[in-house]
């Protein structure tokens, strides 16, 4: 997905359909209390598939729901995954919630044992019409990119665009 005309602005106080990009870092992490941990989420997302807690411009959690996802047959080591995403947080302390489906493909040493990850990437549009609070009305995307550090996945970046 390509956006055009990309401002700095904050959109959720700037007029109406800025649109923004937005970026950061998360890691895998659990739910619970901790500072590094994410809350659970609500009802509908139980149970939880994976639990990402996100910082940068968004500041938050991702949940993570699995619905279907495997090794490609013949693709040499290639894995999909789709899903749905609930975001859970705030941009520049702007409080609400969106939603995502995901498309997750990676390149793995050993698929089978889904052992040896050689890159991963993920690709998240909102949902229209999911967003909460200062989230109402947002759309855009938000493309991850796995982070591998000598040899193991130890968490993402991510970028994209929101619109408000």
């Amino acid at each position: 997905l390509v956006f055009a005309g990309c401002g700095d602005d904050d959109p959720v106080s700037s007029s109406e359909n800025s649109l923004t990009q937005v970026s950061g870092r998360a890691v895998v992490t659990s739910i619970g209390p901790g500072e590094d941990q994410c809350l659970e989420p609500p009802a509908e997302f139980l149970p939880v598939w994976s639990v990402a807690k996100v910082t940068g411009d968004l500041e938050g959690c991702f949940y993570s729901l699995f619905e279907s996802g495997g090794c490609v047959p013949g693709e040499g080591g290639t894995y999909t995954e789709r899903g749905t995403n609930l975001f859970v947080g705030t941009y520049h302390e702007k409080a609400g919630t969106f939603e995502t489906p995901y498309l997750y493909t990676a390149k793995l040493e050993d698929c089978a044992a889904y052992t040896g990850e050689i890159y991963g990437h993920c690709e998240h549009t909102v949902i229209v019409g999911s967003g909460t609070e200062d989230f109402d009305g947002v759309t855009g995307a938000i493309l991850m990119d796995d982070t591998i550090e000598a040899g193991a996945y130890s968490g993402f970046i991510y970028v994209g665009h929101l619109r408000w």
